[in-house]
């Protein structure tokens, strides 16, 4: 039943195939028709339309690449102007932060030089009227003039020292004023906003701009100091300014400048800018962009901002514990000049080589289709069938070989159309013949795929009993392979095991020894610290005796100080030596007492370090009794995976055994196997190429039909060829 079946489909599927073939062959006469009234009527028309036309492809094909370059230039502007952009912001941000670190430490000097003034108590008797005598309070304000003097002329980026107060003259430096003036100048100070500053935090320095009242008084010129520090002295209605050198601040200012449109200055605390360049209004204070900076926690700043319509870049920095700050804005279009450079000289060059190519593709394309134009017009003669015409033309590139190529074509063309016409007439008398032979063969054909199909059925049935067999044995082989490879991995496990215990033991031992040697040292370090302790408290004992003496020098100043004053003038130099000398006292009195503080912290951080390392020696007392409890334990488990190797190399050796008799059993049936799949495939063979006989029988009967057909339209084709 199945091999009628397949003998009923396989008929049905070469009609359908026969079916198919004459619906082609229709479908190729009616195409031909169409084809040949379409060349009808395209014969008059041989216009392209100007899109789809060489020159404008050509013109396209050089357009694009110039596209590229414009967007290349448009690119490099972009990449360029942020890259100067980026790199400006960072060279900006580091000139400013160091210039901003100069400052601080030009700040941090003066700071540290007159803090001595700032507690002075004979200042603050001088400040608060209450010095004995005109001659005394005259004697202290020369004094410290020409000390403050003294200490401008050593010092490069000083230009001023000055003690505002209302209860004695003021003292004013390097100019000064007469000791008889009436001045009040520590109310007026008062009334501005660096003395609002000053008074709002007595224990620091703040940095502000000009005093008019000061400058008045002290007759100090605005343009010989840039900026002041000013402090209220604690213990007295007085205020201690210092004025800084103003040639100083412009030069670090004018390096900071980028050229024209930008601004460098230095906001001091009480809002007042100091800047190369004189303007009309503020540049920095009442920007929100700088507010907003001063009133953040951050040091540094670099931004972008909007300053008079323009893009600007901001760069600050602040003074080290002030709100002063160092500040610039440069131009957006001073940072990206040299890329608006490229920009434009790119433009200009895209501009130019548009030209050019137009041009050049105008010229060239011109050529290109008056040569196609003449090759169409000899074409369309061959289209219609005369194939006595030539194809030439005047240029010498690929166009002349194309010429050369058509003309030869319609040659060759010709000599063939001349030789089909002769052969055309023999080939309806073979066609014949070849249909009378496929049908006697057909019926042949048909008999053999019969045959052929009942061994067919045999053959396969044997295989597919072997294949199955051979599948059984194959899925136990893979068993006992996988059974063999993982006894030897167990083997190997337990072999690297043992090693690793054994090793262990090995480590365990030596690390006993080395717990005991950790025990001896430990030892050691607790006297060594308790001998330092010693050590600490003898070095106290010192200590106290140089405090002994700096407080007996401390008094032989006084002495000295009462005696230079009972001598009058003469004496007068011998009271700033009395003075040194009492402040060299001060001094070692001060170091004594930090060296004090320090020794009774070594002192307490010994005795800590002595109860810290004897918890050490008990701690390594308890890991030496856990190691030995460890290294009993490894040598347990050592014995038992010895115990555990001997068995697995009996099992292995019990694997490998079944493992042979498993492969000599598998070859047996592999051979088997391999038999019945030859004669199956010889079968299978033997009805496919019955089949495709019978198929090639059936497709060459009908083929043999439009071959027929084929060779009277090729004859009537031929004729309306002219090749005479």
């Amino acid at each position: 039943m199945a091999k009628d079946k397949q003998k009923k489909a396989e008929e049905e599927s070469t009609k359908t195939d026969i079916k198919k073939s004459k619906k082609e062959h229709n479908k190729t006469k009616k195409k031909a028709a169409k084809g040949n009234s379409e060349s009808k009527a395209q014969k008059g028309s041989g216009k392209v339309r100007f899109i789809n036309s060489i020159k404008a492809k050509l013109l396209l094909a050089i357009l694009v690449p110039v596209c590229f370059i414009v967007f290349l230039g448009i690119t490099s502007y972009s990449k360029a102007a942020d890259s100067l952009n980026s790199n400006y912001k960072d060279s900006s941000q580091t000139s400013i932060s160091m210039t901003s670190e100069y400052l601080y430490f030009i700040v941090n000097t003066v700071r540290a030089e007159y803090n001595q003034y700032i507690n002075n108590s004979e200042i603050d008797d001088y400040a608060n009227g209450k010095l004995d005598g005109l001659y005394t309070e005259k004697r202290r304000y020369e004094s410290y003039q020409a000390e403050f003097r003294t200490n401008i002329s050593g010092t490069s980026f000083l230009t001023g020292v000055h003690v505002v107060t209302d209860n004695a003259p003021s003292i004013f430096t390097p100019l000064g004023n007469n000791y008889d003036d009436d001045v009040a100048a520590f109310s007026e100070t008062a009334s501005t906003t660096a003395g609002q500053l000053a008074d709002s935090d007595n224990s620091r320095y703040f940095l502000v701009g000009k005093l008019g009242t000061i400058d008045e008084k002290s007759q100090v010129l605005a343009t010989d100091y840039s900026f002041r520090m000013i402090r209220r002295m604690p213990s007295s209605d007085a205020y201690l300014i210092v004025d800084l050198d103003n040639e100083l601040v412009l030069d670090l200012l004018t390096k900071l400048e980028a050229g024209e449109g930008s601004y460098a200055a230095l906001v001091t605390e009480d809002g007042y800018e100091i800047a190369t360049t004189e303007v009309e209004k503020t540049i920095f204070t009442d920007k929100s962009f700088y507010q907003d900076f001063v009133n953040s926690e951050e040091e540094i700043i670099t931004k972008d901002v909007e300053f008079d319509g323009q893009s600007y870049i901001f760069v600050a920095s602040k003074i080290q514990g002030t709100t002063a700050c160092v500040a610039t804005l440069v131009p957006q279009t001073t940072v990206t000049a040299k890329a608006i450079e490229i920009k434009n000289t790119t433009i200009l060059v895209v501009i130019i080589a548009v030209v050019f190519a137009s041009l050049i593709g105008a010229i060239v394309s011109t050529g290109i289709s008056s040569a196609i134009s003449h090759m169409l017009k000899q074409t369309k003669k061959v289209a219609e069938g005369d194939l006595t015409v030539t194809v030439a033309t005047k240029k010498k590139d690929e166009f002349h070989i194309l010429a050369n190529g058509l003309s030869s074509m319609i040659a060759h063309t010709k000599h063939l159309i001349a030789k089909v016409e002769g052969i055309s007439k023999n080939l309806v008398d073979s066609v014949d013949a070849v249909t009378n032979s496929a049908t006697v063969i057909y019926e042949a054909s048909d008999h053999i795929h019969g045959a052929a199909g009942e061994i067919e059925a045999g053959v396969n049935q044997q295989a597919d009993e072997s294949v199955a067999c051979l599948d059984q044995m194959d899925s136990l082989s893979h068993k006992l392979e996988k059974l063999n490879q993982n006894t030897k991995i167990i083997n190997e496990i337990v072999h690297v095991t043992a090693g690793a215990v054994g090793d262990g033991v090995y480590n365990m031992d030596s690390l006993n020894k080395k717990t005991k040697s950790t025990t001896s040292i430990t030892m050691n370090v607790i006297e060594t610290i308790q001998l330092l302790e010693v050590k600490s408290r003898s070095i106290g004992a010192i200590v106290s005796a140089i405090d002994d003496i700096a407080e007996q020098t401390n008094l032989l100043s006084l002495n000295a100080s009462i005696e230079a004053a009972r001598a009058g003038a003469a004496g007068k130099g011998f009271v700033v030596v009395a003075d040194e000398i009492r402040k060299l006292a001060e001094q070692s009195s001060i170091s004594a007492n930090k060296i004090e503080e320090i020794i009774d912290e070594i002192v307490d951080s010994t005795s800590k370090a002595v109860e810290i390392a004897m918890e050490a020696q008990e701690i390594v007392h308890e890991q030496e009794i856990a190691v030995s409890s460890t290294t009993s334990s490894f040598e347990n488990i050592d014995n038992q995976i010895k115990k555990l190797s001997h068995a697995l190399e009996d099992i292995l050796s019990s694997v490998q055994e079944i493992d042979s008799a498993r492969i000599q059993t598998l070859a047996a049936i592999e051979n088997i196997s391999a038999v019945s799949e030859e004669n199956a495939s010889a079968s299978t063979t033997v009805n496919e190429a019955a089949a495709k006989q019978l198929d090639m029988v059936a497709q060459l009967e009908e083929t043999a039909k439009v071959l027929s057909e084929h060779a009277n339209e090729l004859a009537e084709s031929i004729k309306q060829f002219k090749v005479r």
